[in-house]
């Protein structure tokens, strides 16, 4: 049985805890689709983290999404580890620890 903590079923899980920077609306998807559409950083043989910049108003975020391409399948999210928003502008970290 898969975690509750991993993928798709963790950013709800997060968001639905009140951790505002987890976001799984229509919006926040379409942001996880631009950013995997970015060049990634790899975070390990098959681990990469996306990005996409937001901007509404004045206000500036970045969309982070984690892939694990062992399971990636596309526009159905399975492969998507996590997703969250960071404030400011940022790209990826070049390592986290696995």
């Amino acid at each position: 049985m898969q975690s509750v903590d991993f993928g798709y079923e963790h950013i709800v899980s997060r968001a639905r805890e009140g951790a505002v920077e987890h976001e799984y609306s229509a919006a926040a998807m379409k942001q996880w689709q631009l950013a995997l559409l970015n060049a990634g950083a790899a975070l390990g043989r098959d681990y990469e983290c996306h990005s996409a910049h937001y901007r509404l108003g004045s206000q500036k975020r970045t969309m982070l999404v984690f892939v694990d391409y062992k399971d990636y399948q596309g526009y159905a999210y399975k492969g998507i580890t996590s997703a969250y928003w960071v404030p400011g502008y940022r790209e990826c970290p070049l390592s986290i620890a696995l």
